[in-house]
């Protein structure tokens, strides 16, 4: 159960428009048939508002988070990001937004095995064409102390718990300051004492400017957002 002084902490005053969804639908053609997985959705986020994204299995909730995050196209309707349409861009301007503006959170925590995990943060600076050398170390080490991993950046995956593997990934996704973070069941492989630990981490930088967009099916994570964005039949119920 959330208690009040955490539930303040996420609430964020801004007015300021992040992103917006404006009739989104999005179809997939099966041979003569088509699956409607997004029907009409309109949707605006505030910067830095925590928002769960819920629903049951084949509600939605995967496709409208690739939209969101760029992945794939709305077959109709408008998305504007940071007040820029970005349904009319080109592959190579998606893929920009992708690896300046949003930083993704998975379920598995995709970490590299072999590295620690001061290099698996440092990957998307290298990536990114970050000059090699001190600054970019001092850059991934930085992210790793703010989620609370100062004393384990020299650890591999398999030397971690799994929540410490999930703040690597958390810290990997705020290595290059995205201003949203798209997280997909982060606390899906984690127990709830744990998963709390991960929301709470998640809150803070909600209260620090970030715009978070959680998907969960977890009743008990989506009472931690500012706002429940509840999907059924590809609608927002």
């Amino acid at each position: 159960m959330m208690n009040d002084d955490l539930k303040s902490s996420i609430f964020n005053p801004q007015l300021i428009i992040m992103l917006h969804l404006k009739n989104v639908s999005r179809i997939y053609r099966m041979g003569s048939g088509e699956i409607r997985a997004l029907d009409d959705i309109s949707l605006s986020i505030e910067a830095g508002e925590f928002i769960a994204i819920m629903g049951p299995s084949g509600s939605g909730k995967s496709t409208l988070m690739n939209i969101i995050g760029c992945l794939d196209r709305p077959t109709a309707g408008q998305y504007l990001l940071d007040k820029e349409d970005v349904g009319g861009l080109d592959d190579n301007s998606l893929a920009g937004i992708r690896n300046m503006e949003i930083g993704f959170i998975f379920q598995t925590f995709n970490l590299l095995p072999r590295l620690t995990a001061l290099k698996n943060v440092e990957i998307p600076l290298i990536y990114g064409g970050y000059r090699r050398g001190k600054g970019r170390l001092e850059t991934a080490r930085t992210a790793l102390e703010s989620v609370g991993l100062a004393d384990r950046i020299y650890h591999k995956p398999n030397e971690l718990s799994g929540g410490q593997q999930q703040r690597v990934a958390i810290a990997r996704a705020l290595v290059k300051n995205p201003s949203i973070l798209l997280a997909d069941e982060p606390t899906g492989n984690l127990d709830s004492s744990t998963g709390e630990e991960i929301i709470r981490i998640f809150s803070k930088l909600s209260h620090e400017g970030k715009t978070i967009i959680l998907v969960t099916h977890d009743e008990a994570v989506g009472r931690y957002a500012r706002r429940i964005v509840r999907l059924k039949d590809g609608r927002i119920n």
